[in-house]
């Protein structure tokens, strides 16, 4: 039942047909992480403002550079924030789609906080 539920809360991302995508991975990429991603975009925003708001960081008066560069040291350094972004992200998967993150954790989690970071340059910047 949870599966279901979670799945029909997606969006749908109509950009690319399955037959293009060769690997599991790009499967795993644009099937599941892309709908998530776009269904948690609201939150994942209130939670970047939150860790600026946190390190007393007055993010919008940054020139575009120094958004880039807080952008990047955060999604890069600080292991409290991507452990809590990756949490936004995997609480959303189907059991199956949780076993083949575990499978392949230390790739897709790259790929997850790489799509987090670039989500959130793209919108603030």
């Amino acid at each position: 039942m949870r599966n279901n539920l979670i799945k029909k809360l997606r969006s749908e991302i109509p950009a690319i047909s399955a037959d293009k995508l060769k690997t599991d991975i790009e499967k795993f990429h644009h099937q599941v992480l892309r709908p998530i991603l776009k269904f948690q975009n609201e939150l994942i925003l209130e939670t970047f403002h939150a860790e600026m708001k946190r390190f007393k960081i007055d993010f919008p008066k940054l020139s575009e550079d120094e958004k880039q560069t807080k952008i990047h040291s955060t999604f890069h350094t600080n292991q409290k924030f991507q452990m809590f972004m990756l949490g936004i992200v995997v609480g959303l998967f189907a059991s199956e789609e949780l076993h083949f993150y575990l499978g392949n954790r230390g790739h897709l989690k790259k790929r997850i906080l790489e799509m987090l970071e670039e989500r959130v340059k793209s919108q603030l910047v």
